[in-house]
């Protein structure tokens, strides 16, 4: 039925009664049995966020553009699908180095996606913080079904290449090529 994984990424304005769609099929299809993946990146990590918690906004504004990141693993992040499968070098590039990258002014904080109630569906696994100290949610998985969501961008290190002002932070190091190239594998084990 379905030839592709569907994300959310990034979500256009106009597009949440699509995202609300898709984020609907998914849950669907794995009720059923069908295994049907969903990742969001960005806005559609927000969008997972916002439709898990009833259609709440979480976010706040932050300060995070052209800004290259590590990830702070939350407690408990080898009870996750993505730790559990993520090579233990890959790990350390992600959290001791800056292999993210992110491109956004608003983040949903620790503090909202803990008392919006997404504890009892999804594992926080990861935060980083804005360029003004904002700690902020960046890496999130349904606790049962296979949806995740990161704020950064695990693709841009692969295949953004732009020599400009605007995206000057992307880090194109092997280890941040190497973290990016790990997240599509997910969907496969």
């Amino acid at each position: 039925m379905f030839q592709e994984v569907p994300t959310l990424s990034p979500a256009p304005v106009g597009t949440e009664a699509a995202g609300a769609k898709i984020f609907q099929l998914v849950l669907e299809a794995n009720a059923r049995g069908v295994y049907l993946p969903l990742w969001g990146t960005r806005e559609g990590f927000q969008m997972i966020a916002y439709l898990a918690a009833g259609e709440q906004n979480l976010t706040t504004p932050c300060s995070a553009i052209n800004k290259a990141d590590s990830v702070t693993v939350a407690e408990g992040y080898m009870d996750s699908r993505i730790f559990t499968q993520m090579p233990d070098y890959v790990i350390g590039y992600l959290t001791f180095s800056d292999s993210t990258v992110n491109f956004h002014r608003k983040c949903m904080t620790p503090e909202n996606f803990t008392n919006s109630g997404l504890t009892d569906e999804f594992k926080l696994l990861g935060t980083s913080f804005d360029f003004d100290g904002l700690e902020y949610v960046s890496l999130i998985e349904h606790v049962a079904l296979p949806i995740f969501g990161s704020q950064f961008h695990p693709e841009k290190s692969q295949f953004e290449w732009k020599d400009d002002e605007v995206h000057s932070a992307i880090p194109h190091t092997p280890q941040a090529i190497g973290v990016g190239q790990f997240f599509p594998l997910i969907f496969f084990c």
